[in-house]
């Protein structure tokens, strides 16, 4: 299974917002990252630990965003997916086609298909 079958819609904006207006965006979707992107060109991510550590101290996304991330091509595999978070100790990848933002996949998306995983889904 690739990672275009599972993938789901992501949370965007395109405007540096205020760290308050980002907890309530997360908070209506119902996500725990938010991904800042113009012209489907990535430029960061903010997640809910984001918020947490920041709030208070920092006012914007732009303040707190992490601007290098790391992603995933939509045509990669599951195994590909998790191997990837596991090295880099996150729990959500952007997923892209030809450079362009498509979607999002997270840890929770993976165990949903841990039965399509040939190695054993261990997260640490």
């Amino acid at each position: 299974m690739q990672v275009k079958d599972v993938m789901r819609k992501p949370a965007v904006i395109t405007d540096n917002i205020s760290l308050g207006e980002a907890a309530g965006l997360m908070t209506s979707k119902g996500v725990d990252s938010i991904i800042f992107a113009r012209n489907d060109k990535l430029g960061g991510i903010i997640t809910e630990s984001d918020l947490i550590r920041n709030f208070g101290k920092r006012e914007t996304v732009g303040d707190v965003m992490t601007r290098k991330v790391v992603v995933i091509e939509s045509s990669k595999n599951l195994e590909a997916a998790l191997a990837l978070m596991k090295e880099k100790k996150i729990k959500r990848l952007p997923v892209v086609e030809k450079g362009k933002l498509v979607g999002v996949i997270t840890v929770t998306d993976l165990m949903a298909h841990a039965e399509e995983l040939e190695e054993e889904f261990l997260f640490e």
